[in-house]
């Protein structure tokens, strides 16, 4: 995975949702950012591997040395609020669940 986004959407309020992978300060927004910076962010807060396909992913890049792989993959296993309607949203539905 390399640093860009992924595209979601909010179960609750069906907003489509854009999960940056910004080097300093990784956010979701309901804005396109390609049109412009998102007026509304909220921070992506990492998370943990919940299955063994994850898990492996995980091991690979700490086995490999890849700090930033695995800064990555924590933050797509992790969530952050809708900037719609501050539902909470898993930043792995993006990848289709």
């Amino acid at each position: 995975m390399e640093e860009g986004e992924l595209v979601g959407e909010c179960d609750r309020c069906g907003a489509d949702l854009y999960a940056e992978f910004d080097e300093e300060a990784p956010y979701l927004c309901h804005e396109d950012p390609v049109h412009g910076a998102p007026t509304i962010r909220t921070p992506l807060q990492a998370g943990s591997p919940l299955n063994a396909v994850e898990q492996w992913l995980l091991q690979q890049a700490l086995r490999d040395g890849d700090h930033q792989a695995v800064r990555l993959l924590g933050l797509a296993f992790g969530e952050a609020p809708c900037s719609a309607c501050g539902c909470m949203f898993p930043v792995r539905s993006c990848a289709g669940g």
